[in-house]
């Protein structure tokens, strides 16, 4: 339950044990350095004769933890046991269990990381120091919480019509494994995991690490948060025009485009280019080996010539745009990744920070991510990370661990439009904090009003559906749309390439996530579209939730 909030290590010591193992055990602690330690002590004994059967050696490690700067007590058991620990008033604060069950153990890492409000209070005295009432309470962090599946299956029923077409995409290969992600009104009511990394009968199982390459979800898990960041901060204003933060844009066709226009997709942009051809064709452009003049990681033992991604920006500078092609521009909406690659050099330019580096100081650290980043083989294990395509054609390679996108790995793996890496858990904490209007864990990233600006429809009078970087329904429900039936008017999402899906609907106070690597090991696989397994599973969270249980009861 620790790990659905953050990275954690673990140490164990049986109550019984001696000396020599307390002693390694505090001084393996010793050599990290930990933002917090939590000494939790549980024993099924309640009775104070021979100490609840832990020894003085241990009891002698917990009084030696409580001199770390930033420890917290968690005793879950008799509250007697606190009358053991002489040092309790070292201990920065301390929290009492009761009862040593599940159900306080998976309750006990929520409570104090905030996903409830603690107000009980001490039903004995435990020493002068803690009369009996004794108490503080502690209100919601706004995170998101999770009820035991007794809970969840009291509240909404049965969840296996999710099983069933999650497990029926598996079976029609549309992708060789998923993860699925819920939340209802704060509380993970869905979270599961199915198939393996690859069809390979040896393939790993997925789990809820397991990173996969969201592809187009970037575009709001990363780019289109920073810019609403920056714009309640005043940096950026989207009604202006982008080359205001892009100047290279300045002596072009585009020097006019607004920021607004251009994350609408409404920018007349063409949709992409197709720079990986030229590596197809001159090999000279990439070296087996790093170097200076070769550092731009492509692929494994793939790298392209440095600074090419300059190269990269100057064709998008020079590329037409749509209304010189095809028409008048304000009737034109076309879905475009080049203003993304854009506007995350607009962030770069007015942060003076790489894009990878600001979104993860700025939101994926604050939000406690562990493992939603670009270019993921910097910190996670490689066996971690879903693989995607077998690439016959640019890196002649199964592409794992570096991202899909081609133009992206062109540009080092860090772009607006698609690099990042998560796991579904984690793109629902950051669809959580959107579906609270900018706010989680005590944290305002931008305001509401902001929010909402954001995720609403900009173009209608053009019949564009799109928000400002989000998806939106259709304006006219369609089967083979971006979102679900019941899915409404205001609720606001992405989908991405290699199989990905996140969407929030804040009148349903629901978010909904969905990752998996279809396009492993082959791109050309779409089944996942034609059998609307993503928008089926979303349209059934809502049929549950229609008919669930009066919600009254607190979790």
């Amino acid at each position: 339950m620790f790990r659905n909030y953050c990275e954690a290590d673990f140490f164990y010591v049986n109550i019984a044990a001696k000396t020599a193992e307390c002693k390694k055990i505090h001084n393996d602690i010793s050599k990290k350095h930990f933002d917090r330690i939590v000494v939790i002590v549980s024993t099924p004994y309640t009775s104070t004769k021979n100490n609840f059967k832990i020894s003085d050696d241990v009891f002698s490690m917990i009084n030696n933890m409580s001199e770390t700067d930033n420890s917290v007590l968690c005793i879950l058991g008799s509250p007697y046991l606190a009358t053991k620990i002489s040092a309790l008033k070292n201990f920065k604060a301390i929290m009492m269990g009761y009862e040593h069950t599940k159900d306080v153990f998976e309750l006990t890492p929520q409570a104090l990381f905030g996903a409830f409000t603690i107000d009980g209070q001490l039903p004995v005295s435990i020493g002068e120091d803690f009369p009996a009432m004794s108490s503080i309470t502690v209100y919601p962090s706004h995170i998101i919480s999770f009820p035991s599946e007794e809970q969840i299956e009291y509240q909404y029923g049965d969840f296996h019509i999710i099983d069933s077409l999650a497990q029926a995409g598996i079976k029609a290969k549309a992708y060789p494994g998923c993860q699925i992600f819920a939340i209802h009104n704060g509380n993970v009511i869905y979270d599961k995991c199915f198939g393996t990394f690859s069809y390979d009968n040896n393939s790993d199982e997925v789990k809820n690490t397991t990173v996969y390459d969201v592809a187009s979800i970037t575009k709001i898990a990363a780019t289109t948060i920073a810019v609403m960041n920056l714009r309640d901060k005043n940096i950026i204003d989207i009604d202006n025009p982008l080359s205001d933060y892009v100047p290279f844009l300045k002596n072009t066709n585009k020097k006019n485009i607004i920021l607004r226009e251009t994350m609408a997709h409404q920018a007349g942009l063409i949709s992409y280019i197709r720079f990986y051809d030229a590596l197809e064709k001159d090999h000279n452009l990439y070296e087996n080996k790093v170097s200076e003049d070769y550092s731009s990681c492509v692929a494994k033992n793939m790298y392209l010539q440095t600074y090419y991604d300059l190269h990269i920006l100057d064709s998008i500078c020079t590329s037409p745009r749509l209304s010189e092609k095809d028409g008048a521009l304000a009737n034109k909406s076309t879905y475009s990744d080049l203003g993304f690659v854009l506007i995350g050099k607009a962030i770069e330019n007015m942060t003076l920070t790489p894009l990878d580096i600001f979104v993860k100081n700025t939101f994926y650290t604050p939000l406690g991510l562990s493992r939603t980043t670009y270019r993921p083989l910097r910190k996670i294990d490689v066996r971690n990370i879903a693989p995607t395509e077998n690439d016959n054609t640019f890196r002649k390679q199964l592409v794992r661990g570096y991202v899909h996108d081609q133009t992206a790995a062109m540009m080092n793996g860090v772009a607006g439009h698609a690099g990042l890496f998560s796991t579904a858990k984690e793109l629902g904490i950051i669809m959580q904090m959107l579906l609270q209007k900018g706010c989680y864990n005590n944290t305002n990233f931008f305001n509401e009003t902001t929010c909402d600006e954001f995720t609403a429809t900009q173009f209608p009078e053009y019949d564009n559906r799109k928000a400002c970087g989000f998806d939106k329904p259709m304006l006219q429900y369609e089967k083979n749309g971006p979102a679900c039936k019941s899915a409404s008017p205001h609720s606001f999402g992405h989908s991405g390439f290699t199989g990905c899906y996140a969407w929030v609907d804040p009148d349903n106070n629901l978010v909904y996530v969905f990752v998996s690597n279809r396009i492993n090991p082959d791109a050309t696989n779409n089944k996942i579209s034609k059998m609307n397994i993503r928008t089926d599973i979303h349209q059934e969270l809502y049929n549950i939730i229609e008919n669930r249980k009066d919600d009254s009861q607190q979790y």
